[in-house]
This record gives C-alpha cells, sequence and structure tokens, in this order.
C-alpha cells in the first residue's frame, strides 16, 4: 500500500466523532468493551461496529483476557505514532468524557482494594493450586545480587516477599495502593531499615533516581498499562539499577478474573520481553517455571539503559 493509501485509510476511520473520542479513550491504556461503553453511554452493537472499523485501519488492537476484550492504542509504524501524536496535541477527549472515564478507572480500583482488603492474607492458601508462591519467591531471590543496596517492593501486598527482602536489603521501601495491605505487611516486618509508602505502581511516591533495585512480583497482571508502570520503576531507578520482574506465563484459568481480580490471564515471554525493552531496560536473565503450581512463572532481570 501507498504511503498517501495508508494516510487516507487512517483518516477515513478516524473521521467519526464516536471514534475520535474512542481513540482519544484509549490514550490512557487498555479498556475493556464494557469500560468503553459505560464512558461513551451507547448500545454495544453501534460501540462494536466503530471498534472493528479502526482495528481494520490499524489504529487499535484487541485482545481477550477470559471474559473480557480489551481494545487498545496499537501503535505499528511511524504514520500511527505520528497520527496519535496529532491526536493527543490537537483533539483530546472531552471533560464528559474525562469525567467518566475517571468514574471507571476508580471503580476498577476501588474493587482491586476490596478484593485485596478482603482476600489478600489468603491469598496465598486460595491459589496455592494455580501458584506456587514459595516458589516464586525463592527464584526472585536467587536474582538479588550480594549487596543490592537500596530496594522498592512495587505492590507488596501483605509483606511475605518484603520480609525476604528486608534479610538482604541496606534499605527497603515497600509500596501498596492499600492501606489494609501496608497494614499487614507493616505486623510482618521488625526491620529499621524499612519504610512504607501508600502509592500506585503508576504513580509511585518515589523521587527519581532514588533506589538501586525493583522488585516486580506478580503485580504486572493488575495493572491496565504494563508498559506505563515499568516506565515508571525506571524513573525511580538509578543509573544502571536494576528490575526483577516475576509474573504469570498466558494461561487460560479464567477463575483467576473471577476469584483473584487478575485483570490480565498472564503475558506470552515475548509480550514481557517488548514491554521491558520499551520501557528503557536491558534483559540480563531470564528464567521460567511453575514449582509445584499449575500455572507457569516467568521470570526476568533487566538493566536500566543509560538515557
Amino acid at each position: 500500500m501507498m504511503k498517501n493509501e495508508k494516510v487516507l485509510d487512517l483518516f477515513r476511520a478516524a473521521g467519526d466523532e464516536t471514534r475520535l473520542r474512542i481513540l482519544c479513550l484509549l490514550s490512557s491504556g487498555a479498556l475493556s468493551v464494557n469500560e468503553i461503553l459505560d464512558v461513551l453511554q451507547m448500545g454495544q452493537s453501534r460501540v462494536s461496529r466503530h471498534l472493528r472499523i479502526l482495528a481494520m485501519a490499524g489504529l487499535l488492537g484487541s485482545k481477550r483476557e477470559g471474559s473480557y476484550v480489551f481494545y487498545e492504542r496499537k501503535n505499528a509504524g511511524e504514520i500511527i505514532e505520528n497520527f496519535y501524536k496529532y491526536l493527543d496535541q490537537f483533539v483530546g477527549s472531552s471533560r464528559e468524557d474525562e469525567d467518566r472515564l475517571f468514574d471507571v478507572l476508580s471503580q476498577r480500583k476501588t474493587a482491586s482494594n476490596r478484593y485485596f482488603s478482603e482476600f489478600g492474607p489468603t491469598q496465598d492458601g486460595a491459589q496455592s493450586a494455580f501458584v506456587d508462591s514459595d516458589y516464586y519467591r525463592k527464584e526472585i531471590l536467587s536474582l538479588l545480587p550480594v549487596n543490592p543496596g537500596r530496594i522498592a517492593d512495587l505492590g507488596c501486598g501483605t509483606g511475605e516477599l518484603s520480609r525476604l527482602l528486608a534479610l538482604t536489603a541496606n534499605h527497603l521501601i515497600c509500596i501498596d495502593q492499600s492501606p489494609d495491605m501496608l497494614e499487614f505487611a507493616k505486623r510482618k516486618i521488625d526491620h529499621q531499615s524499612v519504610e512504607f509508602r501508600i502509592g500506585s505502581i503508576e504513580h509511585l511516591p518515589m523521587r527519581e533516581a532514588e533506589t538501586d533495585m525493583v522488585v516486580l512480583s506478580m503485580a504486572l497482571h493488575h495493572i491496565a498499562d504494563p508498559v506505563h508502570a515499568l516506565k515508571e520503576a525506571a524513573r525511580v531507578l538509578k543509573k544502571k539499577g536494576r528490575l526483577i520482574l516475576a509474573d504469570l506465563k498466558k494461561h487460560k484459568e479464567a477463575v483467576m478474573q473471577e476469584r483473584f481480580a487478575d485483570l490480565y490471564l498472564g503475558f506470552e515471554p515475548s509480550q514481557l520481553r517488548t514491554f521491558i525493552e520499551e520501557s528503557g531496560f536491558q534483559i540480563v536473565k531470564e528464567i521460567k517455571g511453575k514449582g509445584k503450581g499449575k500455572l507457569e512463572c516467568l521470570f526476568f532481570l533487566a538493566e536500566k539503559r543509560a538515557s
């Protein structure tokens, strides 16, 4: 296809008010079809037609995660990338759409917090048939250097891993968006070199270059925009700082969404490699395994690239 024809196709696909609204909404990250419907306040058949047109033009990608279908912007090449830059700079969402989007994302966060406040302390036992938590924590610890310096444990939950990290870190920062989870963690960890901060992984309560290592353990599949989260991890790392990422390999156990508030049913190894590299890291080591659990785990050790 000629370059001019590609540009014309993009503008034809975007040449509708509803489709422009959808493209602007997705600048904040992936949204499920139901979330898009809630923001647009339109019927499913009408919205589905618009989504299909945008996907056929190469502007959107979709992925099924259990019972949910998510749509996200698809940056496939320079033309589409420049198209989105123009869109974000000169169009943007209406105030009404932004308000409804804020409500939708707040509901998503509230549901996640409610789950972890209610069931977080018993999650290891409840998930034991699927995920071997002792195994993946041991693998994470094996990726630590002898003297890791300052470590930030992002999405620390009840502090099971944090308690072990505190034994080797010069200073440990435990971060979670749930106050209840941080309270559980505080009860388990009695070290002067540990501090606890409330905040989300997408907007870390940390300064730039504040830590030597970041650990992101079984948290990424709860986050709508994994690349944004990893870029935040890169932001708070010092020069040549290191990231340890542990998450689930792509699977089909929808119960993980229904019972355990997972947003995504894991990731393909190639997906995580792309996410990590797009976020400013160079992969140093990669491990996989599942211990006694049903679901396979993926582990990455990566180093922050010089800017």
